[in-house]
């Protein structure tokens, strides 16, 4: 299958992007880039491109413990083909599962307060200092205001809303040699990210896709739009029901790491309150995470 000359055009600028992180990836750290596979469409597609470019990558997908089961059986089933190819690829797994965060922090992740992705999904790996990622602006408004092609991620961070955040550094948006050469100038340290499809649409992604033969993740069949972990705040409604029946254990993961802390709080004194009632079951949890506004709870005080 053949794509369009627009969609050529922008393959052949990832490559080129893909490339010059690549030159800078060997020159700054002397390491290759590293591949942040989640097992969605655009991580297979990121994976591809950085095999179509010719340039040494290895992949990571980092286990959060409250992953869909059947897209952990989707990346095995792909590093096994990569690992075939000679292609160094690993799975992290976390120190702590996500039911022992939020046991330990009292915390309640929330589209506020991710501190699920913070300590799971986004964690910083030690011998990866230059990541590339399938982050696109079609996603969402926030990450076009946030994202760039390539950024850097300062060592220090600041707190926002009780979260530790990576201050940005640096941010390239465009494919010019004068924006290069000021992300260049960036601070050394921290993590570097590249995002080689950041300008590509829906269209784009599943178009090149099936121009290389590539069906990917068995969920998208069945209905899912988005691969991510089950019960995540940032997810609809209806889709975290299908996924909350299609996985009980899950569910119930979650059902009883809510119901300790909200009896945990409690306990303490430092109630959550919604609509100032308090807290008392996770439904109520669950409504909050559907736009309502939960105080007093979210993080430690």
């Amino acid at each position: 299958m053949e794509v369009s000359k627009e969609l050529q055009r922008k393959i052949d600028t990832a490559y080129e992007r893909f490339r010059w992180a690549a030159k800078e990836a060997e020159r700054l750290f002397d390491m290759p880039l590293v591949v942040r596979y989640s097992g969605g469409k655009d991580s297979d597609v990121i994976l591809q491109l950085a095999k179509e470019s010719g340039v040494p990558f290895r992949v990571t997908h980092n286990l959060t413990t409250a992953d869909p089961p059947d897209n952990v059986y989707y990346i095995r089933r792909v590093f096994a083909r990569l690992r075939e190819e000679g292609i160094d690829c690993r799975i992290n797994v976390p120190k702590r599962s996500l039911w022992k965060i939020m046991r330990e922090t009292l915390v309640i992740p929330s589209r506020i307060m991710r501190v699920c992705c913070s300590e799971l999904k986004e964690r910083k790996m030690p011998d990866a200092p230059y990541i590339v990622t399938g982050v696109r602006w079609a996603e969402s408004a926030g990450r076009r205001a946030k994202s760039g092609i390539a950024m850097v991620h300062t060592a220090s961070a600041h707190t926002r809303g009780g979260e530790q955040v990576a201050a940005a550094a640096g941010l390239l948006t465009t494919d010019d040699a004068s924006s290069r050469r000021l992300f260049e100038q960036c601070q050394m340290r921290g993590v570097r990210v590249l995002n080689p499809i950041i300008d590509w649409s829906d269209d784009d992604v599943w178009s090149y896709l099936a121009s290389r033969g590539i069906e990917g993740n068995p969920l998208y069949k069945e209905g899912w739009t988005r691969i991510g972990c089950v019960g995540c705040p940032l997810a609809g409604r209806r889709a975290r029901e299908l996924a909350f029946a299609r996985y009980p254990k899950l569910y119930k993961a979650w059902h009883d790491a809510i119901s300790y802390v909200i009896e945990r709080r409690r306990q303490m004194g430092n109630p959550m309150f919604l609509g100032g009632k308090e807290v008392e079951t996770v439904d109520d949890v669950l409504g909050a995470w559907d736009g309502k506004t939960l105080k007093g709870g979210w993080i430690n005080t």
